[in-house]
């Protein structure tokens, strides 16, 4: 099962404020990854949300 993109989006800002919130630097660092990863994912969960749409589209067409 792949996350959607609100769910990869709700990551993405909960690592961010983990980041900003982090009095360890170690802990501070790791959460902006995490964040740059879960932004990635959104972008990839945006993509396949939009190909399937897309999809459903040529198929209620071809009806």
């Amino acid at each position: 099962m792949q996350p959607t993109a609100i769910f990869c989006r709700t990551e993405e800002v909960r690592q961010r404020a983990l980041a900003d919130t982090a009095t360890l630097e170690n802990v501070r660092d790791i959460a902006i990854v995490a964040a740059v990863a879960w932004a990635k994912e959104g972008i990839a969960a945006e993509q396949r949300e939009a190909r399937k749409l897309r999809g459903q589209g040529m198929t209620q067409l071809a009806e």
